[in-house]
């Protein structure tokens, strides 16, 4: 009895873990101009589904949200959170996912979520152009599609971008 209590103990020590895996979104506002303010964005953001922390840095008008990997945030969903006179400058994330490469280009399916990004490059007035697309698309193995990436969100009506800033190969134990 003892051993079976060990492997039930030892399960729901995994599982707890496996729920706590969790992303960085960074929310970077034009200002913050008022004490009101800080507490609606505080509020709402910690109000969105799969957020489990907010970390307000006001001096950088930026917020920082940890959000389980199994949620997603969408940036529509992070401006409807906010006061509405607050205007978003960038939304930075840093999630996992695999990759996959089609007609259209590049796609990061989102770990646990399952999301669709579609890739992009992040272009920079005044910069040379960086094709970070290209690169991932030449480093790519269809072998080892598992990626963690960070940029910028973007939401047409059509699709959620994500302007890429940097990459790295990564991996992780699936879930049997």
């Amino acid at each position: 009895m003892p051993r079976v209590r060990l492997l039930l103990t030892v399960a729901l020590l995994a599982a707890q873990a496996r729920e706590e895996e969790k992303f960085p979104l960074t929310v970077t506002f034009e200002s913050l101009h008022c004490a009101e303010c800080r507490l609606g964005i505080e509020e709402g953001l910690g109000a969105l589904p799969g957020v489990k922390k907010v970390s307000l840095v006001e001096d950088q008008a930026r917020a920082t949200l940890l959000v389980l990997e199994k949620a997603w945030v969408s940036p529509g969903a992070v401006q409807k959170s906010v006061p509405s006179d607050l205007r978003i400058h960038s939304i930075e994330v840093t999630v996992r996912g695999l990759v996959f490469f089609g007609e259209e280009g590049g796609t990061l399916r989102a770990k646990d979520s399952g999301r669709p990004l579609r890739l992009a490059n992040h272009l920079v007035e005044g910069e040379p152009e960086k094709d970070r697309v290209e690169e991932l698309r030449r480093q790519f193995d269809p072998q080892q599609p598992k990626y963690r990436i960070t940029g910028l969100l973007k939401e047409t009506r059509k699709d959620t971008i994500l302007e890429l800033l940097s990459f790295e190969r990564v991996e992780w134990k699936e879930e049997k």
